[in-house]
């Protein structure tokens, strides 16, 4: 089975009101989801992106910061993941989970 990622807007009242005046979604492949390419390219994005934040954390002998970096490099490697892994795409900007949300999602 092919996992491909959707790229269209989360319904709202404005499709449905298209929806009820055309009488159909548009189910268009290469509007509607994202190509290996795309894919490929967004996840390199996300791999640069880990290694420039766990560059961004200097070394420490402290616990509390050691932890606070660690819980916070987790975080965002876990909403790197639901944002890779769900069936409609996602912003960054757009997922907002609390840390034990977004655990539980990786969960599933």
């Amino acid at each position: 089975m092919k996992v491909r990622q959707i790229k269209r807007d989360r319904p709202n009242l404005q499709t449905a009101h298209k929806f009820f005046e055309e009488g159909s979604f548009s189910v268009d492949p290469v509007r509607h989801y994202t190509s290996k390419e795309e894919r490929e390219a967004e996840i390199q994005i996300v791999v640069d992106d880990l290694e420039s934040i766990t560059k961004q954390f200097p070394r420490t002998q402290k616990l509390e910061y050691a932890l606070l970096k660690g819980h916070l490099i987790i975080e965002h490697a876990l909403m790197q993941y639901i944002r890779m892994y769900s069936t409609v795409s996602v912003a960054q900007k757009d997922i907002r989970f609390g840390f034990i949300q977004k655990l539980g999602a990786v969960d599933i």
